[in-house]
């Protein structure tokens, strides 16, 4: 055996396993279908129908949502084809030809599939629990403005129970976000469904901590983040509270559905009469806070943020030197008494593992 041939066999071994035949199903709530006029799904930024006194204001243009479903579903389609994609408002349509790229590392997307079991594939939009979930999107924008602090306690804002209580009634019994003795809790309002994220305060701490540094005297509790011989700080320029991007008018709600840019857009300080910026660097403290960090964010901006804290707190190397004898750096071992990791099975490999997760999950 050569190097050549036992790093083919690996790309062959890899794509007999990342490229199964036939590819499996891709199964989808069935909206579709039901629904002629397309209300139960995706359409932003097509024409839609914005005469208020037609009873099918608010529609998508059939035309323009055929159009976009058959470019994007055309493995045969070329780059011309998708400059044809209509476009209503301001908006461009964000990398829609992603999703027929390849990549040579990893399963293809098209190998990978969404579970028909609920909460993974979206609630169809007649159904209880798609129901469950709008009454917590409303509320969520209702208490934006909460302190997490506030959310529990002896100063707990009387709104986030009356919330819990309403998402807890009978009428909303397919609602799936967690629950404490079958009810939504102050404790776990909010919060997703995946282990761990009742575990802890509300925000994680890897958006609030940073690392100690001898040299200026900081702690963790100061939340500096250190970057090499740089340092960033956790604190974010966030908005005023009370800032409305979209007016109440339905009209508005219309011309943001076909893809126009808000009235007040977010940077927009210059306008007279206007600024939405809380200009003092804060730590994130509510959901309107954590809404503008993922607004502006440079993804995988909050996945490395985590990686360099628990990096310089030494802790990713715990696990590589207990969990794998197959490591080649595993501790204590006299093979690597001489050796450190680096490229592979080192910080800037993990830096690089943790930087293309979200990459992946965005196609």
């Amino acid at each position: 055996m050569t190097r050549q041939t036992d790093g083919k066999q690996i790309r062959i071994d890899d794509a007999d396993r990342d490229y199964p035949d036939p590819f499996p199903p891709h199964p989808n709530n069935g909206d579709e279908t039901l629904y002629s006029n397309f209300i139960g799904n995706y359409s932003k930024g097509l024409h839609h129908d914005n005469n208020i006194t037609s009873l099918t204001v608010g529609d998508v243009n059939p035309a323009d949502y055929n159009t976009f479903k058959n470019v994007l579903s055309n493995p045969s389609a070329t780059p011309a084809d998708f400059q044809t994609l209509p476009k209503a408002g301001d908006r461009k349509h964000v990398n829609p030809q992603s999703g027929w790229a390849f990549d040579v590392e990893s399963a293809d997307p098209f190998a990978l599939i969404i579970p028909p079991d609920p909460p993974i594939v979206p609630p169809a939009l007649a159904s209880s629990e798609a129901a469950g979930e709008m009454v917590e999107l409303y509320w969520m924008a209702l208490l934006r403005d909460v302190p997490f602090n506030r959310f529990e306690g002896s100063n707990a804002e009387p709104l986030v129970g009356t919330a819990a209580n309403e998402l807890s009634a009978p009428a909303l019994s397919d609602f799936k976000g967690p629950k404490e003795g079958g009810v939504v809790t102050r404790h776990t309002i909010f919060r997703g469904f995946t282990a761990g994220d009742l575990i802890g305060p509300y925000v994680s701490q890897f958006l609030l901590m940073g690392n100690a540094d001898p040299v200026t005297g900081r702690t963790e509790l100061d939340g500096f983040i250190r970057y090499g011989s740089l340092d960033i700080s956790q604190r974010q320029i966030t908005v005023k509270r009370g800032t409305d991007y979209i007016d109440s008018d339905y009209r508005h709600w219309l011309d943001i559905r076909d893809g126009k840019e808000p009235r007040n857009p977010p940077f927009c300080s210059t306008t007279p009469g206007h600024n939405p910026f809380d200009r003092t660097p804060r730590f994130i403290r509510n959901m309107r806070d954590l809404a503008n960090y993922v607004h502006y964010d440079d993804l995988p901006q909050e996945f490395v943020n985590a990686c360099l804290i628990l990096l310089h707190l030494d802790v990713p190397c715990a696990p590589l030197r207990n969990l794998d004898t197959g490591n080649p750096y595993v501790e204590p071992n006299p093979d690597s008494a001489n050796q450190e990791r680096f490229g592979t099975f080192g910080p800037p490999h993990i830096l690089t593992l943790v930087a293309e997760v979200p990459t992946y999950c965005s196609w």
